[in-house]
C-alpha cells in the first residue's frame, strides 16, 4: 500500500502561497526621524521630523539606493536654518540617481531642500509631486538628468537674511531645477533667488513664476506651452529651436519672453 502524496503537497502549498501573501501585504516603511533609507522601497512619514535629530542636526533623509519612494504624507521636514539638506544622497550612495519619488508634504528652512544631483546626471526619472518647497537657502529641489514635476510649490528658495544670520547662498538659488527630458506641469514658483524653475529640456506647461530674481521660467528646449510669467527679471526665457505657445509673460523687469537663438516656433503668446 503506498501512501498517496497529496496531503503533504497541499501543505507545502498552501504555505507558499502564505509566504506569498505575506510578502504581497506588507505596507511601506513608517519613517519618525531623520534617518538614511538604507534600501529600495516604499517609505512613509508617521509625524513631522526635525533635522536636529538627523546626521550632524542637519541633514534629515538620506537616501542610499536607487528606486525608493517617500510619501511625506502631508508631514513637514523641517532644518534647522539655513544648514544641510532635507533629502539628499547618502555619502556612500553608490546607484545612478534613479528611480525616486518624493511626494506629499513639506520641506522648509534648510539649505537645500531637495538635492538628487549626481556626477554626470542621471540615466532615469524621478518624480516630485504635491510638494511644498519653502524657505531653502541655497535652491529649493535639484535633481540631475529627467525628472517628472507636478503640483508643486517652490517658494522664497535662493533667498538670505543676511542679519538673521543667514549664510549667503552658494548656488543658483532657483526654486527648481532639472535636466533634459523633463515634464514639469501645474507647479508654482514664487519669491526665489534665482530662476524660478530652471528646466534643461522637455515639456513645460501649466505653470506659474511670479517675483523670481532671475528668470520666471528658464528653459533649455522642447515644448513650452500656457505659462504664465509676471514680475520676474525676466519672465521667459527658452532655448530655440522650442515650441512656445499661448504663454502669458507681462511686467517682468528686463523682458517678457526672450527666445535664445533662431527656430522657435512663436504662437499666441501673451508678452508685450
Amino acid at each position: 500500500m503506498n501512501a498517496k502524496p497529496y496531503p503533504a503537497t497541499g501543505v507545502v502549498l498552501a504555505l507558499g502561497l502564505g509566504v506569498c501573501a505575506s510578502s504581497a501585504t506588507a505596507g511601506p516603511k513608517v519613517v519618525t526621524q531623520c534617518q538614511t533609507l538604507p534600501q529600495p522601497g516604499a517609505y512613509v512619514l508617521g509625524k513631522n521630523l526635525n533635522a536636529a535629530g538627523g546626521k550632524n542636526g542637519v541633514d534629515c533623509l538620506l537616501l542610499a539606493e536607487d528606486f525608493i519612494s517617500i510619501d511625506l504624507n502631508g508631514f513637514t521636514i523641517t532644518g534647522s536654518g539655513a544648514k544641510g539638506t532635507g533629502i539628499k544622497l547618502a555619502d556612500e550612495f553608490g546607484g545612478g540617481g534613479r528611480g525616486f519619488d518624493i511626494r506629499g508634504g513639506t520641506i522648509i528652512s534648510f539649505a537645500r531642500g531637495i538635492d538628487l544631483r549626481v556626477l554626470g546626471g542621471s540615466p532615469g526619472q524621478n518624480r516630485l509631486e504635491r510638494m511644498r518647497i519653502q524657505e531653502n537657502s541655497d535652491f529649493g529641489a535639484a535633481m540631475s538628468g529627467s525628472a517628472i514635476v507636478r503640483d508643486s510649490i517652490f517658494v522664497k528658495n535662493g533667498v538670505c537674511n543676511l542679519l538673521a544670520g543667514c549664510p549667503p547662498r552658494t548656488t543658483n538659488g532657483d526654486g527648481l531645477n532639472v535636466g533634459r527630458d523633463s515634464v514639469v506641469t501645474g507647479n508654482t514658483a514664487s519669491g526665489n533667488g534665482g530662476h524660478g524653475l530652471s528646466v534643461a529640456g522637455g515639456t513645460v506647461s501649466g505653470n506659474t513664476a511670479d517675483g523670481n530674481g532671475d528668470s520666471g521660467l528658464a528653459v533649455g528646449g522642447g515644448t513650452v506651452v500656457h505659462n504664465t510669467a509676471g514680475g520676474n527679471a525676466v519672465g521667459i526665457s527658452v532655448s530655440c529651436p522650442s515650441a512656445v505657445v499661448g504663454n502669458t509673460a507681462i511686467g517682468n523687469s528686463s523682458g517678457n519672453l526672450l527666445p535664445q537663438g533662431a527656430g522657435c516656433d512663436l504662437v499666441d503668446n501673451v508678452a508685450p
